[in-house]
């Protein structure tokens, strides 16, 4: 879900790189809401009072989320090395949308281009960060642990020869 509020954050942000997952996030969820305000729209009746054939409320939310939908197909572009005027190749009947398909699963430049840096170096790197203080504090606790056992074992030990005494005082 954060990646789809991402791209809403970015309402219309066509500039720099967008990953295969912001992209493919934000297809996912734009389009469970569709089916969902579909759903709404016939068990409320509202698409029959608009003719039968318009389903009211996803259009209105398709209208909203337009610009924010061209904006992340543009940047996801820019991640592959290709100017956003490509979206354009969607007007060329059935192979257009084949290889803007093709160019959108593509996975985008490892290094910077024209359109900036690497977007997933940027995450690798944020994530890296909080997987450093994770694996410190299961450092920290195993340590704590190791500390915990080895303080039981010397009460262990302290307490055997005292148990050998009694047995040799009686």
């Amino acid at each position: 879900m954060d990646w789809y509020l991402a791209v809403l954050q970015k309402y219309a942000t066509f500039e720099g790189r967008a990953r295969r997952k912001e992209y493919w996030m934000y297809a996912l969820f734009t389009t469970l809401i569709s089916i969902v305000l579909m759903i709404v729209d016939s068990v409320a009746g509202l698409t029959k009072l608009a003719g039968g054939q318009i389903s009211p409320l996803n259009t209105l939310y398709g209208l909203a989320v337009l610009i924010p939908g061209l904006a992340v197909m543009v940047r996801r572009l820019h991640d592959t090395n290709h100017s956003g005027f490509w979206i354009l190749i969607l007007f060329v009947p059935f192979v257009g949308v084949i290889i803007l398909l093709l160019w959108l699963i593509k996975e985008g430049d490892s290094r910077s281009n024209e359109f900036g840096p690497n977007p997933k170096a940027r995450e690798r790197s944020r994530y890296d960060d909080e997987d450093d203080e994770e694996d410190n504090r299961r450092s920290r606790r195993r340590s704590k642990r190791r500390d915990e056992e080895e303080d039981e074992e010397d009460e262990d030990l302290d307490e055997r020869p005292r148990r050998k005494r009694r047995n040799d005082n009686d």
